[in-house]
């Protein structure tokens, strides 16, 4: 019983990460394009 509920620990800490890596990757693009296009409409 405790290697079960170990193991499902587990796979939510694999799915909480992975969901924190698509997160984290996805501010950092639309911070990016954030970035591009301020330096066009302020610098043009």
């Amino acid at each position: 019983m405790a290697d079960s509920n170990s193991n499902s620990d587990f796979e939510e800490h694999l799915k909480t990460y992975e969901r924190f890596v698509k997160l984290t990757k996805w501010v950092s693009i639309a911070t990016a394009i954030t970035l591009v296009l301020l330096y066009f409409i302020i610098n043009p």
